[in-house]
């Protein structure tokens, strides 16, 4: 999808096109950019579900642990500890499977930041071309700043750790 998003966005390939190729790219990116959020809203939820279930485990694994402190019978004893090491295996399978997920949530949404990132730009690259075309037929038009994604420095932190 990534070499998908680089082909739809590139402004040399969009400047070479016809307005009815750059239309039918800013849709194709536009679609791909509403997909993106769907897909980072489905993993968000698939790790709330998640986490839902690893916190299931853990309270049943207390709940039998303090069983097992009462439990004076040496079998119901044995039968139990073999229950709170069934139970300690799915909790940690539960665990990997929420640090999976938060990886996978962590990579849809950068996806789709970018994504969204590179429509905008995409955009304001089509308005500033507008705009010129209107500029030299005459037109008035208004000075107005934009600025890309790229024209924004970064921002850097290292002022929060001299003050601390």
């Amino acid at each position: 999808m990534g070499g998908f998003l680089a082909w739809a966005t590139s402004s040399i390939s969009m400047k070479r096109r016809k307005p009815v190729q750059v239309q039918r790219s800013l849709e194709e990116l536009e679609t791909t950019t509403r997909q993106l959020g769907r897909d980072y809203q489905h993993v968000s939820q698939g790790r709330k579900c998640q986490e839902h279930v690893a916190r299931m485990y853990k309270q049943q694994l207390m709940t039998l642990r303090r069983h097992m402190a009462n439990e004076s019978n040496a079998e119901s004893a044995e039968i139990l500890k073999k229950q709170e090491v069934h139970l300690q295996q799915l909790y940690e399978d539960a665990k990997q499977e929420l640090k999976a997920l938060d990886m996978k949530k962590t990579c849809a949404k950068r996806l789709y930041q970018a994504s969204q990132l590179k429509l905008n730009d995409v955009t304001i690259d089509l308005e500033d071309e507008k705009r010129k075309k209107r500029g030299s037929l005459g037109s008035n038009t208004t000075g107005s700043i934009r600025l890309k994604s790229e024209d924004i420095p970064p921002v850097s932190n290292e002022w929060m750790t001299h003050t601390l």
